[in-house]
């Protein structure tokens, strides 16, 4: 559904056709040590700031934005500001380099009524945090600074949830993907210091970050979306039904997530449930891995039904402990020490392995066993080694949501990849943190 933004806006191009103003002579007083188009639009009106955008490239931002769709770019790479003013009023102006001449640039609206706005620029946004922090002005890819709430995502935008925050966000095209970037306070990740070891054949997400707690917080601080309380529930109800009703997400998991933390998650070859890959640092001590453990063996059958004939007439029966019904297994692997316990007759099972500062919760034995031995990463081959990295499956994530929370409908949480993963990560530098994904 197309929003009250984009509705008007279209409105806009039918009444008004397209207006060419040249740049006034106060444009030329303002600083500069380049043309940068963004010192001649106003910060005040421009919710939305699109650079290098050409007829070709412009369908990579108008698929989030609709009311990119009609704004008449050419093949030149120019600017586009959408507009919105303290009326409520909404437009577009294109800022199109001039080759030669005395201006260095020719500025089309949707509007006469905008016109002056650009006329006498005396805040633009190339003055303001907000957009200078996020541009980086070495790239010449298309890019584009969106100013949230007043700018509108289409509902099916691919990063539409992920980026409904209440603050800038620019968005930079990638030829594989999309890079994302944006101011945060507070929260600090470290980088790290090597990737993860990927597991499963088919892992709905890998998360793999140099400490658990603080990007946790991260996620809840900068985004505040929908989707970050959907992953907590899953995670929630997944060790719930792992670790029975007594476990504490509050207290029995943070000290588990201090250090680097990876968590990997696919679905079981039949049924519905999960295979959980829980690696990170150890905590202070270990009672809380011998609470899991108590919790975990507290959800097994250790209870047999005993049967009795009394004179070939009489049947007796009782119930009674029988320890016997639970596999409980320790042994020494590549300087792991690997404990198993397993129900009977069953597929429950829990897999807890320690190695010096390191520990390993899992309900998979082969992935544990391939743990222990693998020292390599084959998900670090990035550019550099950021705060956090991973991989998600969307298409498979959400099918999973849908059956899980058939109660919530979700877009894509990102574009998927070529084979239906996107590689993601995450950096900071100061207070600008750096989001890309990465179709493979």
């Amino acid at each position: 559904m197309q929003s009250l933004f984009t509705k008007q806006l279209l409105i806009g191009f039918g009444a008004a056709g397209i207006i060419i103003v040249t740049t006034a002579a106060a444009f030329l007083s303002l600083p500069s040590g380049k043309n940068d188009p963004a010192r001649m639009v106003p910060a005040e009106e421009t919710i939305a700031f699109f650079t290098n955008i050409t007829t070709q490239n412009i369908g990579t931002f108008s698929a989030h934005i609709g009311a990119l769709a009609n704004v008449p770019v050419t093949d030149t790479p120019s600017a586009v500001a959408l507009l919105k003013t303290g009326s409520g009023k909404t437009g577009w102006a294109v800022v199109e380099p001039v080759m030669g001449g005395d201006q260095p640039f020719t500025i089309r609206t949707s509007d006469p009524s905008f016109d002056p706005l650009f006329q006498a620029v005396t805040n633009p946004l190339s003055r303001q945090y907000s957009y200078s922090a996020l541009a980086d002005d070495e790239t010449s890819l298309p890019s584009g600074w969106l100013a949230f709430p007043s700018v509108a995502l289409k509902a099916q935008s691919p990063v539409a949830s992920l980026l409904q925050t209440n603050q800038p966000v620019m968005m930079i095209s990638l030829a594989d993907g999309l890079e994302l970037r944006l101011v945060t306070d507070g929260v600090r990740l470290p980088m790290l210091t090597s990737g993860p070891k990927e597991l499963f054949e088919k892992p709905l997400f890998i998360i793999h970050v140099s400490n658990g707690t603080a990007f946790l917080d991260l996620l809840s601080d900068t985004f505040q979306n929908d989707d970050v309380t959907v992953l907590q529930t899953v995670l929630q109800s997944t060790l719930t039904n792992f670790f029975g009703k007594e476990l504490s997400p509050t207290y029995d998991l943070p000290p588990l997530l201090e250090g680097t933390t990876t968590l990997e998650v696919a679905k079981k070859d039949t049924g519905n449930g999960l295979r959980v890959y829980l690696e990170g640092e150890m905590p202070d001590n270990e009672a809380t891995l011998d609470h899991l453990t108590d919790l975990f063996l507290a959800t097994l059958k250790t209870a047999s039904v005993h049967t009795e004939t009394f004179d070939d007439k009489f049947n007796w029966q009782d119930i009674r402990q029988d320890e016997s019904l639970i596999d409980d297994t320790t042994k020494t692997e590549y300087g792991w020490t690997v404990r198993t316990l397993r129900q009977k007759n069953a597929d429950t099972v829990l897999v807890k392995a320690i190695r010096s500062n390191r520990y390993i919760l899992s309900n998979d034995t082969d992935a544990v066993e391939k743990a222990v031995s693998q020292t390599a990463s084959s998900l670090a081959g990035l550019d550099d080694i950021p705060a956090a990295l991973g991989l998600i499956h969307s298409a498979e994530w959400n099918a999973f949501l849908h059956h899980t929370l058939p109660t919530v409908s979700k877009g894509a949480i990102v574009p998927a990849g070529t084979s239906g993963h996107m590689k993601w990560k995450m950096s900071q530098n100061g207070r600008i943190l750096t989001i890309v994904l990465k179709k493979i």
